[in-house]
């Protein structure tokens, strides 16, 4: 989206407001918002108008606006009442207004700093006294980079500390709140049943699991921007079995909404489901359905949508729990014991979530590895499962205590190299110590890799067409496809 566009969209936002609800909304844009930040002429002359208006103390409507444009000779120029009209009615909600203001004032900035540096850039090139015509822009260039007085850092001393805020929890010991909190799996790995669970939880007050305490129902949205409806509604009223049902007006589910965390546009679209909802909890499944980012590895988008989306949180006094997928391939490199590297996407995503869990499923059963990797307000918990359990239309989630026998750790290894070689090429030989290797980062023991590789092979998982090397059964072998020294 253009600068030009995302401009015009903002700059409509806020004098739609401003005509809607003069009394709130031009008090906190005055001082911080002039006419000279519009990027629209028209717009600056409505600004202005609205401004002159307010500090009259003149009632704000759109007759009254219109008729004050009209006195001043620019109703015509700005569009007519017909425009006015247009801006007011597009308004749904003013709570955007100062995301919007700030935007406004942002983009001012950017349009001011091009414009100085193409002045830079003649004066470079045809001044005579550089020192003299370059050195009198540098004062206004360093006051456009500065920060605004509200923003710059205050030194506070060690006896001038605030005390410590105890952490308040959505559910004990599992989401603090407000929180912005990641759970990602692969497909299979049980993330819509758990945000599911989570969200029926929360809305009737039932322990997690079976297992963490919900301290109060509370309000929750969840929105759907991946699956069907139909199949949302199923699942819920399949979970709530073991819940029982949420109370009228407490749960909230949106599908397939216009959000994009990176377009002021979306942003007002959440905001007003936020206003209309007022949940404590929110459940995004995904949130790469909705954060707005065209590479899933830009930091710079992502971290662009994670600031929306963590401001949000704040603002609305909400945990937003966002549902993600993991690398299609384990990661086997240096950072491969860390939960955290498996999550796919940039590692800004991780970097600005306060919270991350990682769901691991292993072959067929009926349950998955919870691991946390990361946790702002606590020790990182230790790893546990959740078990499904099916039963006719009914399912339930239930804690269990992760096992940690030489039989269980033996098949998480096979799952893990499994897993590893079907994200290579086709037909790909893998040695020992590469397998070996890999698997100790992901915290397995020599003894436990060489235990699982001879299960596998013995299981025909995996074929052994030389000494110390391993691939698929079934892959296509060539005489000089098994590659590299016995290892």
């Amino acid at each position: 989206m253009s600068t030009r566009l995302v401009a015009r969209e903002a700059e409509q936002v806020v004098l739609g407001a401003a005509i809607v609800d003069a009394k709130s909304v031009l008090p906190q844009l005055m001082g911080k918002l002039t006419p000279g930040h519009f990027f629209l002429r028209a717009h600056r002359l409505i600004y202005q108008t609205l401004l002159e208006m307010f500090e009259r103390g003149e009632p704000i409507d759109l007759i009254t606006a219109g008729n004050r444009l009209e006195e001043k000779g620019v109703l015509a120029e700005v569009g007519g009442r017909s425009y006015l009209s247009e801006l007011a009615s597009a308004v749904t909600t003013t709570t955007s207004v100062p995301y919007y203001g700030d935007l406004i004032r942002e983009k001012a900035k950017r349009r001011e700093l091009a414009e100085l540096g193409l002045v830079l850039a003649e004066q470079a090139e045809k001044a005579e006294n550089l020192n003299g015509q370059i050195g009198g822009l540098l004062p206004r260039l360093e006051e456009l980079l500065s920060k605004p007085k509200e923003e710059q850092p205050v030194a506070v001393y060690f006896e001038d500390l605030p005390d410590a805020i105890e952490t308040e929890w959505a559910v004990q010991d599992l989401l603090a709140h407000p929180r912005v909190v990641g759970l990602g799996g692969k497909r299979a790995a049980f993330k819509t049943w758990i945000g599911l669970h989570l969200a029926l939880c929360v809305a009737t007050g039932s322990p997690v699991f079976g297992k963490f305490v919900v301290l109060a129902r509370a309000p929750v949205l969840y929105i759907n921007a991946e699956n069907p409806p139909e199949l949302i509604a199923k699942r819920l009223r399949m979970l709530a079995a073991q819940t029982g049902a949420p109370p009228p007006g407490s749960l909230a589910v949106v599908n397939f909404p216009t959000i994009d965390l990176r377009s002021p546009a979306g942003i007002a679209e959440l905001k007003r489901l936020l206003s209309e909802t007022t949940p404590k909890l929110v459940v995004v499944d995904t949130i790469a359905r909705i954060w707005g980012v065209r590479e899933e590895f830009n930091n710079v988008e992502i971290t662009e949508a994670m600031q929306a989306l963590r401001k949000l949180s704040e603002d609305s006094n909400a945990t937003f729990v966002y549902l993600h997928h993991l690398r299609k391939a384990p990661v086997l490199g240096k950072d491969a014991g860390d939960a955290l590297e498996t999550m796919r996407g940039g590692s800004e995503l991780v970097n600005l979530s306060d919270a991350v869990f990682v769901l691991k499923r292993r072959g067929e059963e009926q349950a998955v590895l919870v691991r946390q990797g990361k946790n702002r307000d606590a020790q990182e918990m230790p790893p546990f499962k959740v078990r499904m359990e099916i039963t006719g239309d009914e399912v339930r989630l239930t804690w269990e205590e992760a096992s940690t026998d030489s039989d269980s750790e033996t098949e998480a290894c096979a799952q893990e190299i499994i897993a590893w070689l079907e994200g290579q090429p086709t037909g790909y030989v893998a040695k020992t110590g590469e397998i070996v290797e890999g698997m100790k980062r992901l915290g397995f023991s020599q003894r436990t890799v060489a235990r699982t590789l001879k299960a596998l092979v013995e299981q025909e998982a995996l074929v052994k067409p030389k000494r110390g090397a391993y691939c698929l059964s079934g892959c296509q072998l060539g005489g000089d496809e098994v590659g590299g020294d016995s290892g």
